[in-house]
């Protein structure tokens, strides 16, 4: 309690919290896997999948735990100051005030239902009427809190220097998501005429990723938010999703079969055939077990759960 004294304890034992930490794992290396399969078959030279896979999964706890102390941090802050953070949502102007006056009140007499989607999260309050107000905001992390707390630290206590960083390190992260993104676009257009177009690869890159930025500008309008909001809920739901990977599973590993098997996957990974260590077998072994078995019924399950509580229906 002392480490992490802004979490509701009693909401960590709930089968609610834990499947909302479900989904966001789910979405999470749902987006960053990928990144490996485009990083290690966009090439001609051999690549080390395992280094690959080594730093996508470093790079991302990083990344989420440094945003998960910070959002913690300034919640404390926020408390120190004598406010309390409650869910905004942006239908209603009314309902756009995100801070209050300290009270003792508890986190479950605030929040109803929480879906955590991509972009956006969906936070329900009691004061909030269901065929009005969502209860959705996309980042409230940079939206919210971080510029709460900002105007709330004098200049003196806090350089200016953290404000610029925080937001720049947010903007390079978007420019190299959508460098990952398009450059399976890229990759396709070249194919097309690969002699010809392999020239312009700088150009075509530029000029793909210049669209795209002109073309999300819709979505920061009060028209586009949404549409943001349903493609986040269509989407971040993830139920089907989860359906889709199945059946890519089942089609790869089971349909198509060798040499597309979770044992030369595991070989691939781990370089069997050179090293015997207990680890490497033991993990060869291990994940096997959990992609031909586990990983395929718990995809069923969690799609199952997972529509049933968000809703979908509504």
């Amino acid at each position: 309690h002392r480490i992490l004294p802004t979490i509701y304890w009693p909401h960590f034992f709930q089968n609610r919290s834990w499947m909302i930490a479900a989904q966001e794992s789910f979405l999470t290396w749902c987006l960053f896997s990928p990144a490996i399969m485009q990083i290690s078959s966009q090439t001609k030279q051999r690549t080390d999948l395992k280094r690959n896979l080594k730093f996508v999964i470093i790079t991302t706890n990083l990344v989420l735990l440094i945003s998960t102390t910070l959002a913690q941090s300034c919640v404390l802050i926020l408390e120190f100051n004598g406010f309390s953070y409650q869910p905004s949502s942006y239908e209603r102007s009314s309902k756009w005030n995100f801070l209050t006056v300290s009270t003792n009140s508890t986190v479950s007499d605030k929040l109803i239902r929480q879906s955590s989607f991509i972009v956006g999260d969906q936070l329900s309050r009691s004061d909030f009427h269901p065929s009005f107000d969502s209860g959705y905001q996309v980042l409230r992390l940079a939206t919210e809190l971080v510029p709460a707390v900002l105007s709330l630290i004098e200049p003196d206590n806090m350089s200016c220097y953290w404000s610029v960083a925080f937001y720049l390190s947010l903007i390079f992260f978007g420019i190299a998501q959508q460098l990952v993104i398009w450059n399976s676009f890229i990759s396709g257009v070249i194919s097309f005429e690969a002699k010809t177009l392999i020239r312009w690869e700088i150009t075509i890159t530029f000029f793909s990723c210049v669209a795209a930025f002109f073309f999300s500008l819709p979505f920061t309008t009060d028209l586009g938010i949404r549409l943001m909001y349903f493609f986040d809920y269509v989407i971040g739901t993830g139920w089907w999703l989860m359906l889709l990977l199945f059946l890519y599973i089942f089609a790869v590993f089971v349909i198509r079969g060798r040499p597309c098997t979770g044992d030369n996957v595991i070989r691939e990974l781990f370089d069997i055939d050179n090293d015997h260590s207990f680890c490497n077998v033991f993990l060869s072994t291990f994940l096997t077990f959990i992609w031909s078995i586990v990983l395929p019924i718990m995809l069923i399950i969690f799609s199952i759960v997972q529509m049933k509580q968000c809703k979908v229906r509504d």
